[in-house]
């Protein structure tokens, strides 16, 4: 079972963790103490999956679409475009 975990986790996030995320994140602009709450969701979240996708970048590379993904990052989603002229910093 183990084995399958690197194929199991981009569902439960689809399915489980980046609902669970939005909505704190939504709850956090009315709820003063929910911004915490949302930022450790999303470092126990993002903790095990921006690793991995650093790993498939340096062994495969066409596979992230990527330039430079970052090994840790505390968001919980990174929009990849792919528009010459829009420059994102």
């Amino acid at each position: 079972m183990s084995m399958a975990a690197p194929f199991i986790w981009p569902i439960g996030y689809l399915i489980f963790f980046l609902p669970f995320g939005v909505l704190l994140a939504f709850l956090s602009q009315y709820i003063e103490f929910m911004w915490f709450v949302s930022l450790i969701f999303a470092l126990i979240t993002v903790t095990v999956g921006d690793p991995i996708v650093c790993i498939l970048k340096v062994l495969f590379p066409r596979l992230v679409p990527v330039e430079a993904p970052p090994l840790f990052s505390t968001n919980m989603v990174i929009f990849v475009l792919d528009t010459p002229e829009v420059i994102v910093s």
